[in-house]
């Protein structure tokens, strides 16, 4: 259709797209492309920081609301006055609708944001803070990945459910976001001591951020220890084989790779940047209070592991 009515050549890139990190601008670019539209998803990497002009086209998927309250008023205690209000991106159209009419019954609605996101849009890697006073929330969502992520950053939260807008179900929702921070600071806590650091920088769309890859391999130097860098889209547990010398990794492509899958990944810690700046004592790391595991990896409030740090 672009060609016929606006006279240009289209390439379809096929690679995969796990979310909006995944904006393949560099790849077009390389390819002679001018303009790059990239559908499905937030606008996380900005124009004026990508080397093409992107275009989002965001998905909007609508669903009616008296279900929800249906389920709602069926499943959620009345003694709940206060709740926090999350989703996925598709949906978070309709969480002003939910909003307005939990608040006309009384009911305090809280929808907190990670600038640069919208409010109440969580990524599995990036998730608002929910006030310590809230103690309820309300994911919308067809799957759990999402959740998860606010489930980890906010575990003063007692009741977590899921609202299912296609199977119109509400569900409460269980994770053990505790026991996996434990498993994650025992990673951080055995790579204390590496004197090898692996860096495996995610060429995969915006995924490796050179700015922090570039943190890092600062902080390597500072403390004297030596680090090899492998660039690789896919990670792989065949990776690791290669490399029997390094002692400890760091993988700037996905957090959550390291948080559901290092173990499976390799026997040596394959940390997150967040836990590879705690395993070297930064202090902007060491300073987080009572062992707190932020899920900001794209969040504008963020520590030197994140993104946007200092932008």
């Amino acid at each position: 259709m672009l060609m016929d009515i606006l006279n240009v050549t289209t390439v379809t890139l096929g690679e995969v797209v796990y979310g909006a990190c995944c904006l393949d601008d560099h790849k077009a670019k390389i390819l002679g492309c001018d303009f790059i539209v990239h559908y499905g998803h937030s606008c996380l990497v900005p124009n004026h920081q990508s080397s093409l002009p992107a275009l989002y086209i965001f998905v909007t998927i609508r669903f009616p609301i008296g279900p929800f309250l249906a389920a709602f008023n069926s499943k959620i205690s009345s003694s709940v006055k206060s709740i926090a209000l999350m989703g996925t991106i598709q949906f978070i159209p309709g969480l002003a609708t939910i909003s307005r009419n939990l608040s006309e019954n009384g009911i305090k609605v809280v929808t907190p944001q990670a600038f640069p996101l919208s409010p109440g849009e969580t990524l599995g890697c990036t998730s608002p803070r929910i006030p310590l006073n809230v103690t309820t929330a309300i994911f919308v969502s067809d799957g759990t990945f999402h959740l998860e992520s606010a489930m980890l950053q906010n575990r003063h939260v007692k009741d977590f459910y899921r609202y299912d807008p296609y199977s119109r179900s509400l569900l409460r929702s269980v994770y053990p976001a505790s026991e996996k921070v434990k498993y994650r600071h025992k990673a951080s806590i055995n790579a204390k001591h590496a004197k090898m650091w692996g860096i495996v920088h995610g060429t995969l769309g915006r995924q490796g951020n050179n700015r922090l890859v570039g943190r890092l391999e600062d902080l390597f130097r500072i403390k004297g220890l030596k680090f090899l860098k492998v660039p690789l889209s896919e990670i792989t547990p065949k990776l690791f084989q290669l490399f029997p010398q390094v002692e400890a990794w760091v993988q700037i492509a996905c957090p959550r790779l390291s948080i559901d899958w290092g173990e499976e990944y390799t026997a040596r810690p394959l940390l997150t940047p967040f836990e590879a700046f705690l395993a070297l004592n930064a202090s902007e790391a060491s300073s987080q209070k009572s062992f707190d595991y932020p899920m900001d990896f794209y969040a504008k409030r963020t520590g030197p592991w994140g993104n946007y740090w200092n932008q």
